[in-house]
């Protein structure tokens, strides 16, 4: 049950053979995002664009990189969830059971990040 759990709305992006998915929600959310996306295509999920630091976007960075999915964003994101989220995160896990099944002492940054105002994917089709 996602109701009144704090997830933020996500989209995806379908490319030729691969999927983006904009924001990576808490670990509960991303889950449902991935059961609905399943729902409209089979292709993977290559990229999760966090669009900042905060938990409804970001804390299920884990669930997406465990399936193969390279998490990116604005290297500012990623330096406002190590400098602000660690203890966030650690007060998120003692009242929220999808954050603390992953058993992690901080939330994932993502692994990818660019600089600069412009960031294109692209696939040759899109």
């Amino acid at each position: 049950e996602l109701k009144d759990k704090g997830h933020c709305n996500n989209i995806w992006i379908e490319m030729k053979d691969y999927v983006i998915v904009v924001d990576a929600n808490f670990p509960s959310g991303a889950q449902a995002c991935l059961l609905d996306l399943k729902k409209t295509t089979q292709r993977p999920v290559k990229y999760v664009f966090d669009t900042h630091h905060h938990g409804d976007h970001a804390y299920g960075n884990p669930v997406w990189t465990r399936l193969g999915a390279i998490t990116l964003a604005h290297v500012g994101v990623a330096n406002e969830m190590r400098r602000y989220e660690p203890q966030r995160w650690q007060d998120t896990a003692k009242a929220r059971k999808d954050v603390a099944e992953l058993n992690l002492t901080a939330p994932e940054p993502p692994r990818q990040t660019f600089s600069g105002d412009k960031f294109v994917l692209d696939d040759g089709t899109r």
